[in-house]
């Protein structure tokens, strides 16, 4: 299973929106600071806002700020807004039409399935809370901000 940069960046773009310590962050600030796309974070963001993770206030002075407290929003959260539900393997996926026609028969489909919940598990397991904590609240990031 290979995560998409969608992922990657929502992950990376909610960090920085903790790491300012403000209540609201803009888009262009994020996208600034990740040297990312703006329309691409505002795609993501649309998910994220749909999931219930973010919300935003318009006008001057507005921005996005995450809707729930850090512990309540795990990375599985994060990573099935903007990527969808986690299969490590297509026949996992119910709903797929690439499934294969031997998933009914498959002998190795209980070994994909038990890895499958394994990666759900640890992603539920880490919440937003847990990754802030993983750095040193004195350290500056890369961007030169103090986490």
């Amino acid at each position: 299973m290979k995560l998409t940069t969608r992922g990657n960046y929502a992950i990376s773009a909610l960090m920085e929106l903790v790491a300012t310590k403000e209540q609201h962050i803009s888009l262009k600030q994020i996208a600034g600071d990740l040297d990312l796309s703006e329309n691409y974070l505002r795609q993501l963001f649309m998910e994220l806002r749909k999931a219930g993770i973010v919300t935003s206030v318009r006008g001057v002075g507005g921005g996005y700020f995450l809707a729930k407290d850090l512990e309540s929003i795990s990375v599985l959260d994060i990573i099935t807004a903007v990527e969808g539900e986690i299969n490590v393997v297509p026949c996992l996926d119910e709903e797929s039409e690439d499934n294969c026609l031997r998933t009914d028969q498959c002998l190795a489909r209980n070994v994909w399935k038990k890895l499958n919940d394994n990666v759900v598990n640890q992603l539920e397991s880490l919440s937003l809370s847990d990754l802030v904590s993983e750095f040193d609240l004195e350290k500056e990031n890369p961007n030169g901000k103090k986490l």
